[in-house]
């Protein structure tokens, strides 16, 4: 599955403390396929690792705008 991996890098607004961002990890919970979930509240900025045969860059970011109040931009995939 590794060669399958990609990223979906997003810049997040809306948070200003560490424990802040364990908000994204609850959004992202019950989304098949991914792998890893990194987010700095101090760049606002975070990163989604995931198989793409299961999920998208799409719903990943659907999801966090449905389930979080943070504004949440794609930044680029990988």
């Amino acid at each position: 599955m590794a060669g399958k991996t990609k990223r979906a890098e997003f810049h997040i607004s809306g948070f200003d403390c560490a424990t802040c961002t364990k908000i994204v990890g609850k959004a992202l919970e019950g989304l098949p396929g991914l792998t890893e979930i990194n987010v700095n509240y101090i760049v606002s900025r975070g990163y989604v690792d995931f198989d793409p045969d299961q999920v998208s860059e799409q719903e990943i970011e659907d999801r966090l705008k449905a389930k979080t109040d943070l504004r949440v931009v794609r930044r680029k995939s990988g």
